[in-house]
């Protein structure tokens, strides 16, 4: 469904003394529709950026992205719009992804307009009740500012309003680091049984590996641009090859 290959990104930081810093180098590798493919490393690994380059809002420097075998930096405009309804993503902060002096419903319904879901705001607003229904959030919210619900509201709502484009594809960017412990698991859970209800495909990105391996099928450890170790998530969790994912998870198991 989605394919990467041989993706470079790189760049430029300092003032006085210029540095190349490579975010992404020769980064490889196929989604299968309906899986869950986790992305781990440590910060600055490049997780954040192939995210970006996946959404098609930022260029790889080389390589090719395919969505359905066709490259997506070449698609042309109505293809490129219909490819962003097809592949959202879900941000780690959620109040911060939703406009604050615009209400619940104003969030949710903008995208259906911007994208021409549905015909008329009657039936936005019934498709919208659905969908709140479906994540657990009671209609009373709509009128709400960003501002006066929780974290956990919020971050249901962000899904719910991906959910109004009838995505294919989910980017799942840390979504629950923000959230207390006990809200953690219900938007997992919840997102778990999303997946099976609507035959979503999903990129999760994370630095907690018990959650990659109660989570994810695929797995790919990232360092320092590079892809370090691929494979199935139990597999890989079970017997890493590599030295960086074997202090990888050594290092997860002494914190956690």
């Amino acid at each position: 469904m989605l394919k990467l290959k041989s993706i470079n990104k790189s760049f430029e930081s300092g003032i006085i003394v210029k540095h190349t810093i490579k975010a992404a180098n020769g980064i490889s590798f196929n989604i299968a529709k309906g899986s869950t493919l986790g992305l781990a490393g440590n910060s600055g690994c490049g997780k954040t950026t192939i995210s970006k380059m996946i959404l098609g809002i930022l260029p790889p420097d080389s390589g090719e992205i395919l969505y359905n075998d066709k490259n997506i930096y070449n698609l042309t405009k109505q293809e490129m719009k219909q490819y962003h309804k097809d592949v959202q993503i879900i941000f780690q902060n959620p109040e911060g992804s939703m406009n604050p002096s615009k209400t619940v419903l104003d969030n949710l319904i903008d995208p259906m307009i911007i994208h021409s879901i549905l015909n008329s705001k009657e039936e936005r607003i019934k498709r919208i009740h659905e969908l709140l229904d479906m994540v657990g959030l009671s209609k009373g919210l709509l009128n709400h500012y960003p501002h006066q619900i929780s974290g956990g509201e919020a971050q249901r709502l962000v899904i719910c309003r991906a959910l109004t484009l009838n995505p294919k594809v989910l980017i799942l960017d840390e979504p629950t680091s923000m959230l207390d412990v006990s809200v953690q698991a219900h938007i997992m859970n919840l997102l778990k049984d999303l997946k099976a209800s609507l035959g979503l495909t999903y990129i999760y990105i994370s630095h907690d590996i018990d959650l990659h391996k109660w989570f994810t099928d695929e797995l790919i450890i990232m360092h320092e641009g590079c892809i370090v170790e691929q494979g199935s998530t139990e597999a890989l969790l079970n017997n890493p090859k590599e030295d960086y994912t074997k202090k990888l998870l050594n290092s997860f198991e002494m914190w956690d």
